[in-house]
């Protein structure tokens, strides 16, 4: 099995432009920007795992192509894990929600929930799958910290969590990490060395 190019599963650009950069000149990467008439797929499963399979299937199928997708979003421990997959969605009436929305909204459900107990994780799963839609690789990570109990002085559009997402670590919000910071707390970096050593091992 040869792996010549990879489609990253997102017309995002922001994720399309971090995978290059985590891949670098592993293999040809596009993107789903490449297939314009790829139409958007419905993540339906119950974990992030099962959203990235679902999604690297369908579109590796549809695409006859090897493509990585993954899903995430933040897990709030006091919430029992809440939002998880509704991470995008997380409003009562299921509704898209605007980043400023996310924010007030998480704040508001953790309100009465004393510091101790405000643990919380970034986490998302990964998967490739080969053209026929099988799926050949799967990881996960997370990055541990806590909610905080107001909106952190930077704010980055498209990025909500990361603004009450508090690493007591380095005592700031993910948001207010310098790059160098970000790039050490990073939970994709480790599964992208694994998806490296993947296609190494493909070559």
């Amino acid at each position: 099995m040869k792996i010549a190019r990879l489609v990253i599963g997102t017309t995002n650009a922001g994720k399309l432009a971090e995978w290059k950069s985590f891949l670098q000149d592993q293999v040809e990467i596009l993107g789903l920007s490449d297939f314009p008439k790829m139409a958007d797929i419905s993540e339906t499963g119950s974990t992030f795992a099962e959203n990235a399979r679902i999604k690297a299937g369908t579109y590796a199928k549809a695409l006859n192509e090897f493509v990585y997708s993954e899903d995430g979003g933040m897990e709030i421990d006091a919430l029992n894990g809440w939002p998880g997959v509704s991470s995008h969605r997380l409003l009562p009436d299921g509704s898209q929600a605007s980043d400023d929305q996310v924010m007030s909204y998480t704040l508001e459900r953790m309100k009465d929930i004393p510091a101790s107990s405000r643990q919380a994780r970034l986490a998302f799963s990964a998967a490739i799958a080969d053209p026929s839609g099988q799926i050949i690789f799967e990881g996960q990570g997370a990055l541990e910290g806590v909610i905080t109990d107001s909106i952190g002085p930077v704010v980055i559009p498209g990025y909500p969590f990361r603004s009450i997402f508090f690493l007591p670590q380095v005592n700031k919000t993910y948001a207010e990490l310098s790059d160098n910071e970000h790039d050490q707390y990073n939970h994709k970096k480790p599964v992208a060395q694994k998806v490296i050593e993947f296609l190494k091992a493909a070559q």
